[in-house]
């Protein structure tokens, strides 16, 4: 039999990712702190969050996806031809441990780069 399916603020808290606030106001974002208004969209069951929290949240539950399209933003705002595909994206950083690497140090932090630096971001050249 499955437990039962968290919702609401029961689900923030057990998520572990923002601590909240006892009482938040009608309408208002109930990260502890935020002043912001919550979006009526970014409900989690019944408990609301910002745009930004919401984000957060997002990114933070979904760190390989949000890596994948942070990197494709980038090149696209930067006028650079991206054609990977998420799962080649995915293939690469776990051949190399992307998400796994723990920096020692700034200089340690391992990123995507491309082979040749004139061309885009394409299957063979990152």
């Amino acid at each position: 039999m499955e437990p039962p399916r968290l919702t609401g603020r029961a689900k923030l808290e057990a998520e572990g990712l923002f601590t909240l606030k006892k009482q938040p106001g009608d309408g208002m974002c109930c990260v502890q702190g935020c002043r912001n208004r919550s979006a009526p969209r970014r409900k989690v069951g019944a408990t609301q969050l910002c745009d930004r929290h919401w984000q957060q949240r997002w990114r933070m539950l979904n760190p390989k996806r949000s890596a994948y399209t942070a990197l494709r933003d980038h090149a696209k705002a930067r006028g650079i031809e991206f054609t990977l595909t998420y799962d080649y994206f995915l293939g690469l950083t776990d051949a190399y441990g992307y998400f796994e690497h723990q920096a020692d140090s700034p200089g340690d932090v391992l990123s995507i780069d491309r082979v040749d630096a004139t061309r885009g971001y394409l299957p063979g050249n990152v």
